[in-house]
């Protein structure tokens, strides 16, 4: 028999005048884990990635800009983001906790999660964005930069392009199944319209002027970094990296896996991660 989907709570929080809105779920009893989601998604990016996680208290946020959370006041860069679900967490989360992001969520826990201290037990890295590649960094100056010169509703139009979302997607697939991958991609076609091209670009852009760097060298906690070798945006050489940067780091390389793993095979993502909470105990 299958066991019914987890209940989420809506729910909102002002943190110094930009409402964060979050979803969450679980009992105030068990340990706690909070969520950052991927780019272009929201605060249920990862639910997939939840029901695999049962026995947890989650709080699952809309990273600023994104979903139904308000932007931070410009400029948008990570930082700013990562401050205010920073204040968030103090705020909202009480006690010890555990801090699980991917991709754009796995980029600001990095940048966060130096600012916490014995709350903060462990931090999971889910095939984090850090500096782009090369071949990346160009696309991102022909492909953002150039939206940046379009009216907004242009902008909406090149943002919002079903079939520009249905090619990044099937780029990004690796291992999924049909059935999966048409869940993934029927979700981000669902978030369109909760996509930003302001936020988009500046979000984007804000990544060649952050230090991760510095901020990785500042997290005391355990981190464990996984990823795929057949990520297109985040190479194993810069995953290795950002790994040997942050002192107490396992790095785990998961073969023929991509960036979208998490979504495409949750029972797997969430086989790991208890696997590696286990081995805190």
């Amino acid at each position: 028999m299958t066991a019914a989907l987890r209940t989420w709570r809506e729910l909102t929080h002002n943190v110094n005048g930009t409402v964060v809105h979050y979803a969450h779920t679980g009992s105030t009893t068990q340990p706690v884990l909070v969520l950052l989601h991927g780019f272009r998604s929201n605060r249920h990016g990862l639910d997939a990635l939840t029901e695999q996680l049962r026995g947890y208290q989650v709080f699952a946020p809309d990273i600023p800009g994104f979903g139904q959370t308000e932007p931070v006041s410009p400029p948008i860069t990570l930082e700013r983001q990562s401050a205010v679900l920073t204040a968030f967490i103090e705020q909202v989360v009480a006690g010890p906790f555990t801090l699980i992001g991917h991709s754009l969520g796995a980029s600001i826990a990095l940048l966060m999660a130096g600012s916490f201290g014995a709350e903060l037990q462990s931090v999971v890295l889910i095939s984090p964005v850090t500096k782009p590649t090369r071949l990346l960094s160009v696309f991102i100056h022909i492909y953002f930069r150039m939206a940046l010169l379009l009216p907004d509703k242009i902008k909406q139009m090149w943002f919002g392009n079903k079939t520009m979302v249905w090619l990044v997607d099937r780029w990004m697939f690796r291992t999924g199944t049909k059935h999966a991958q048409n869940r993934i991609i029927s979700q981000d076609w669902s978030n369109i319209n909760e996509n930003r091209p302001e936020i988009l670009i500046r979000t984007t852009l804000s990544y060649e002027s952050t230090r991760f760097e510095r901020a990785a060298k500042q997290i005391l906690m355990p981190v464990y970094c996984i990823g795929g070798d057949s990520d297109p945006l985040v190479p194993v050489r810069k995953l290795r990296r950002v790994a040997r940067t942050i002192p107490h780091a396992k790095l785990e390389l998961l073969p023929g896996r991509g960036h979208l793993f998490p979504v495409e095979e949750p029972q797997y993502a969430g086989k790991l991660i208890r696997t590696w909470f286990e081995a805190q105990d």
